[in-house]
């Protein structure tokens, strides 16, 4: 098996999501990114087995997995502690962030959302590919304009007493 690197260089926490219809393992993944932002992703793990069905290589996908939308956590909710970093916990409706005082839903992306990232994902690499430098710096720059969204979360609960460390 050939060993792969990830995108996100300063993991914070991550785990398998349960998501019914998926064909591919999926990963939901908090991190720091380059520009020192929290945020969470999540990305398919892509399994080549042979014709026995043995696996004979795993991959995690190089483009984020729409069923669970990217997000950067707000500085206010989430502050960048690596002594107690956010923790990522798999729940039937998506996943929960819990960290310091808060504990946070974001839910799974509607399947009307979710054929409408790919598309925009679609584009964006058809654009990036472009022959015209001007169209891959626009295409570059409304990627990490993507990338700094912060989406609203389902519900959000603040736990006044102490922080949620378990």
């Amino acid at each position: 098996m050939k060993r792969r690197v990830i995108a996100e260089l300063n993991l914070l926490s991550l785990c398998f999501l349960n998501y019914p219809s998926s064909p591919d393992p999926l990963l939901a993944i908090a991190h720091i990114d380059h520009f020192a932002r929290s945020r969470l992703v999540s990305r398919s793990l892509l399994i080549e087995r042979d014709k026995k069905k043995h696996i004979i290589d795993i991959q995690l996908s190089p483009i984020q997995s729409p069923i669970l939308l990217s997000t950067a956590f707000p500085e206010e909710v989430f502050p960048i502690v690596v002594e107690a970093p956010p923790k990522v916990i798999p729940v039937e409706e998506g996943v929960l962030v819990v960290g310091g005082r808060n504990i946070v839903l974001h839910e799974f992306a509607p399947k009307v959302k979710q054929e409408k990232a790919k598309g925009k994902q679609a584009r964006l690499e058809a654009k990036k590919a472009s022959v015209d430098a001007g169209e891959r710096a626009r295409a570059r720059e409304k990627e990490k304009e993507r990338e700094c969204r912060e989406r609203k979360p389902g519900w959000v609960v603040e736990w006044p007493w102490s922080e949620v460390v378990a």
